[in-house]
């Protein structure tokens, strides 16, 4: 790459508001077949030839929940609750606690994560954004997690609060899909 100035932005930050991104064309999908988004990893041990030494899993089934509280402004509006979801691999994600707005990881070998947003990026209309999320161990020391130091939630799909007016304490939950990555620091 040539242009120094585009390269350091690429290195720095590669969520920024720059939106890099990778995709892969072939003959049979010459418009693109994989577009990736690409994310600083911010744990500074991790080596990309370990990449498949982490753990990814997908939602299998999981909702964003939401509740009707009140706005900022006047009258209500649905905002965060809680999170309900099961990933591959049986891991269980929720909140610690409902209106807590922090995320567990639990799997089924007793090892656990919770973890506090780095940073957000937005991934289209319609959709929850993608995170990039710092762990923290929050149960045994051995385990398919146990060694998790970052989490990033990545290809999100739907998920996103109701619009509109709501009746103060209703509980809605909004179906989401994505892939979560926990990355071994």
């Amino acid at each position: 790459m040539k242009d120094a100035v585009l390269l350091n932005a690429l290195k720095a930050d590669p969520s920024s508001s720059s939106s890099f991104y990778a995709n892969l064309h072939t003959a049979e999908f010459p418009g693109g077949a994989v577009r990736g988004q690409l994310h600083k990893v911010s744990v500074a041990a991790f080596d990309f030839r370990d990449a498949l030494d982490n753990v990814q899993a997908s939602v299998v089934k999981g909702e964003q929940i939401y509740e009707c509280k009140p706005a900022e402004g006047g009258g209500y509006a649905f905002a965060p609750r809680d999170v309900s979801a099961v990933l591959g691999g049986r891991i269980a994600h929720s909140f610690v606690a409902p209106n807590s707005g922090t995320p567990q990881w639990i799997a089924r070998d007793g090892s656990a994560v919770t973890g506090a947003v780095l940073s957000r990026t937005p991934n289209g209309e319609g959709n929850i954004p993608e995170l990039d999320l710092r762990a923290t161990r929050s149960g045994k020391h051995h385990g398919l997690l146990a060694d998790t130091a970052e989490i990033l939630r990545l290809n999100t799909v739907g998920g996103v609060a109701p619009a509109g007016s709501c009746a103060p304490g209703a509980i809605v939950g909004v179906p989401y899909r994505a892939d979560y990555v926990f990355l071994n620091g």
